[in-house]
């Protein structure tokens, strides 16, 4: 870490003029004033050549020079009153080149060039140009020009004698370098090469022949800059011993000789000839004391009609301006918070941020726009690449090493920009986002540079935690905040242990806030008191909770933490699977490809239900399989038949007959019942729903019919009892011909104590969208829940139903023999047919009123509703469902209602199908078959069935706000590092965090 102290701005040491010290090495010359230089091309001639300035104002004091082709002097004039006459010799010939500056006047003067008598060019400008005396001068030193922001373009330089009458050597272009006599004083002049176009220009004289650190810069100028010659000594804000590679003053992967000079790179093109590149990064605004990026933003051809019709479009020169100041950190104003934020990126000027210096191929709107971005040569319009039929894909970031000039290489990071959506980055030196969309570009780059959305990359804590106000968090990037986080104030959280009585200091009134309106939950500012397991109260104080912290309602996409010590089970499946717990194992069952019956179980013991502090499971490498005669769908349940526990597991034919068999642990052995068809079932379909209460003794199989009609059956400890249909309104209830209908037992207060384990079934209905159900205590029939919640549009698969946490000791169970037949009416349209996937006309039932409030108990937990939600064909996926997820709370109002709708996974990944584990644990277990492409970026995922131990995202992990200024000041250097050759490798500064 580089030491805090002195803490002021550096500047370069500039000067200008004829009277300067012998050992100032900066020079800033403001403006050039010409210096004329006129071409003159004689053939063989016997007489001597004369030229001739005439009409010249007498203060114009004009010395004239002639050059050979190789910028030797062969004759000069000095001036005589109003008289400048210069006589060459006959023998001098060919292409030559007439210098003409004044002695001593800085005014722009004028004069005509006469040769051999006859008139060669009028009112050629000229001045004194820009001196800047040496002396002392020792070997291996150079006068070194660059264009600065907004500089010159092109410039001329001689080195004359002291007394300014002879030219000794002689340069011109963007950028010059000429080597100083050693010993000798001499005169160094600047001019503008343009008539009329002009503009500062930095000089350097530059030591190169004391060089210690080897970057290009002599010691004595690395002294004069400020950075640092070696590792020993300081400079303003760091000590060269804690700098991690002294030719790299800064720490961004730029040696201080290419921000300071420029960068010249040499490589072979196609046909094996040496190409010089030079890389203008200080006129780009390259600095060697702050930390610089400089990027190629290239535009992404998408399809092949972009690449036939040349479609071509840009980073937009407002957009490029706002992603220039979120790394900037100009969002941060305070002076002090300035300073703090200077040191965790490490730049030695203190000042904060990190210059940002983008090749868009657009030029500059206005000078303050010079160094953030511009036409700099690198633009490309990258074509779509052939997909091998006929059609073409994208191209990828990858591009970057044939798209990108091998000269830039180890220099810039790259860019495959378009102009909507979103953007998908790892760390490393090339990127895509959406070049419209400042906050997006930022986000993605910044995973370019180590970030990840829950800090440092490998970070091992969820996405969208509330205590990480970062633009890389899903939670605060959609809410128009374009900041980094710097990790100070707000405090780490685990999900296991989270006080809610001062939760939060009380002067974090921006996290409480956010926890107010974005989250949802019920904040006490004054106390800094947070509902997190949104039971409508605030625990004692010196208590904690276990809760969701980061769950993030209706998120877009990216909020999720299910996936933690998640397992596959080597089973492939299109259906949804089967989870139950057996004693001290795991159990899962799931439909295979070809129509069979798979099982497998967890090795070691997962003997957590009640203290969720288990590690992740292992299970067999080759899971068991029985052929049933043809599988659609199946459920397991764990059920108490005579005082012993077995494994229920019930079947759906593709014939539409059901089946059932048992599987039992006999001393350490699992031994399997017989297979036996459930006799007196209609014609089933789709997947069966088995519901157990706690105890294990009511058990309940719901299922639909091939009339699209829900059905049940209860279960006496030998055999299934007669078959019932699930009526509401005095109708027979009709699901969605594409879905499933579940049930559950719940702790939800729809029976006739509250606290009590209910039964709640979950139907899709005709449009598509899942409703809840409860059997009716006074009359027949099912009712609809009471229970406030918003819609769910499945219309596809099994929904899944679990209720969290231990019940009290006095709880009891309500009967399933108390399911009547009738309720209230429910709108139905006239005349309205069940659709058929992809069709859901219409709108969803309205919600039923608002409950009035309802304390849920505390010791009780909570409902959690998992469905398979109806999407659009997505390209590439086998199917394009995702899986989202809602559950029971407490507003903070008061009101009991089921919702917090979020993704259960992120939006990329879809699934066949997903069950929870029931009766469930303190924590909530799920299994879930995958539906992502098996893609290079998800391999071997497509119809993986998986475990989820904490499928409520409650792992027991801290998670605490990061110093994002630390992370992409390395990343800054260490993207570079990487592609670096070996011979420009940097070394980089270790991680600090």
């Amino acid at each position: 870490m580089r030491s805090p102290i002195r803490l002021f701005t550096f500047c370069f040491t500039l000067h200008a003029g004829a009277s300067l010290s012998a050992q100032t090495r900066v020079f800033a010359l403001p403006a050039l004033p010409p210096v004329a230089e006129v071409s003159v091309h004689w053939h063989t001639s016997v007489n001597p050549h004369v030229i001739e300035l005439r009409n010249f104002s007498a203060a114009a004091d004009p010395v004239l020079y002639l050059l050979s082709s190789s910028g030797t002097q062969v004759a000069r004039a000095l001036p005589n009153g109003a008289q400048s006459s210069m006589s060459v010799p006959s023998t001098v010939q060919g292409p030559l080149t007439l210098v003409v500056r004044s002695r001593s006047s800085s005014a722009v003067e004028t004069g005509d060039i006469w040769v051999d008598g006859q008139l060669l060019t009028t009112g050629v400008q000229f001045s004194m140009g820009s001196e800047i005396p040496m002396s002392g001068i020792a070997s291996g030193e150079t006068a070194s020009a660059v264009i600065p922001p907004n500089g010159a373009t092109q410039h001329v330089v001689y080195i004359l004698t002291s007394n300014g009458n002879d030219i000794l050597a002689h340069s011109s272009g963007a950028r010059t370098s000429l080597a100083l006599p050693a010993g000798q004083n001499v005169l160094v002049v600047y001019g503008s090469r343009i008539p009329g176009v002009t503009g500062p220009l930095r000089v350097y004289r530059n030591d190169a022949g004391q060089d210690t650190d080897g970057d290009g810069l002599g010691d004595a100028l690395e002294r004069a800059l400020d950075t640092c010659g070696s590792a020993s000594g300081s400079v303003a804000g760091a000590e060269c011993k804690d700098i991690a590679d002294p030719r790299d003053t800064d720490g961004d992967g730029l040696w201080d000789g290419w921000e300071v000079l420029g960068y010249t790179s040499v490589y072979k093109n196609a046909a094996g000839a040496n190409v010089h590149e030079y890389l203008a990064l200080p006129t780009w605004g390259a600095d060697p004391r702050h930390k610089d990026i400089f990027a190629e933003i290239d535009f992404r051809r998408l399809t092949l009609a972009d690449s036939q019709n040349n479609v071509a479009e840009h980073m937009m020169p407002a957009v490029a301006r706002k992603m220039a100041a979120i790394y900037g950190d100009s969002a941060t104003t305070d002076g002090l918070l300035r300073a703090v934020h200077s040191v965790s990126v490490d730049n030695p000027d203190r000042r904060p941020g990190i210059s940002i210096h983008l090749d868009t191929g657009v030029p500059p709107e206005s000078l303050s726009d010079a160094t953030i971005y511009g036409d700099w040569h690198g633009y490309n319009a990258v074509n779509a690449v052939p997909d091998g039929s006929g059609g073409s894909l994208p191209p990828t970031p990858a591009e970057w090493t044939t798209e990108m000039s091998p000269g830039r290489a180890g220099i810039f990071h790259y860019v495959l920009g378009y102009t909507s959506g979103g953007g998908s980055c790892g760390y490393g030196i090339a990127c895509g986002f959406n070049f419209a969309d400042a906050g997006n570009a930022s986000h993605e780059f910044g995973h370019t540079l180590g970030l990840d959305h829950n800090g440092p990359n490998g970070t091992h804590e969820p996405n969208c935690k509330p205590n990480y106000p970062s633009l890389m968090n899903y939670a605060y990037l959609d809410t128009g905040l374009r900041e980094f986080s710097d990790g100070r104030l707000f405090p780490t959280f685990d999900n296991h242990s989270l006080p809610e009585t001062g939760a939060i200091d009380a002067a974090s009134g921006t996290l409480l806030n956010a926890l107010r309106t974005q989250w949802g939950y019920k904040v006490d500012s004054a106390s800094g008191s947070v509902d997190w397991n949104r039971d409508g109260q605030f625990a004692p104080a010196g208590t904690t909770v276990r809760a969701y912290a980061n769950l993030l309602p209706g998120d877009g996409g990216g909020c999720e933490f299910t996936r933690e010590g998640e397992q596959q089970v080597n089973m492939l499946s299109a259906r949804s699977p089967a989870v139950v717990r057996y004693e001290d194992h795991i159990w899962i069952f799931s439909v295979t490809l070809d129509g069979k019956l798979a099982f497998t179980w967890s090795l070691p013991t997962f003997s957590c239900p009640m203290l969720d502090d288990c590690p992740s499971p292992a299970f067999g490498s080759t899971p068991g399989t029985m052929d049933v005669g043809g599988l659609d769908g199946v459920d397991a349940a764990t059920i108490l038949v005579g005082g012993r526990r077995v494994i229920l597991v019930v079947g759906i034919r593709p014939d539409g007959t059901m089946f059932e068999t048992w599987v039992e642990d006999r001393n350490g052995i699992f031994v399997w019942g017989s297979m036996t068809d459930i006799r007196g079932t209609s014609p089933a379909a789709g997947e069966p729903s088995l519901a157990v209460s706690r105890d294990g003794a009511s058990v309940i199989l719901s299922y639909k019919g091939r009339d699209n009609i829900v059905r049940y059956r209860n279960r006496s400890p030998s055999a299934f009892n007669a078959e019932q249909t699930v009526m509401f309104a005095g109708h027979p209830m009709v699901i969605h011909p594409d879905a499933s209908p579940t049930m559950a037992f719940t702790g939800l207060p729809t029976g006739i104590v509250v606290g009590t384990e209910n039964l709640l079934a979950a139907v899709t209905d005709t449009f598509g969208y899942v409703q809840f159900y409860s059997p009716g205590q006074f009359h027949g029939g099912w009712t609809r829940l009471g229970i406030p919640y918003g819609p769910m549009r499945s219309g596809v698969g099994r929904p899944a139903l679990a209720w969290t946490g231990t019940p009290p000791a006095s709880t009891t169970l309500a009967s399933a023999r108390t399911i009547s037949t009738s309720g209230p009416p429910l709108h139905r349209p006239p005349g309205h047919r069940p659709p058929t996937r992809p069709h859901f006309p219409g709108t969803p039932p309205a919600a039923p009123p608002s409950s009035p409030p309802v304390a849920m108990p505390t010791n009780y937990g909570r409902l959690y509703v998992l469905y398979v939600q109806y999407a659009a064909a997505v390209a590439g996926a086998t199917n394009p469902d995702p899986v989202r997820m809602e559950m029971s709370y407490v507003d903070p109002s008061g009101h009991l209602r089921i919702g917090l709708d979020s993704w259960f996974d992120n939006v990329w990944s879809f699934a066949f199908g997903v069950d929870l584990l029931q009766p469930a644990e303190v924590g909530l277990r799920a299994a879930v078959s995958y539906s992502i492409p098996d893609a290079p970026s998800h391999p071997n995922s497509l119809n993986q069935v998986t475990f989820r131990p904490h499928a409520d995202g409650m792992a027991d992990l801290p998670y605490k706000n990061h110093d994002d200024w630390k992370v992409i000041g390395w990343g800054s250097c260490r993207t570079l590092q990487d592609v670096q050759a070996a011979t420009m490798k940097v070394a980089c500064a270790p991680k600090s965090w």
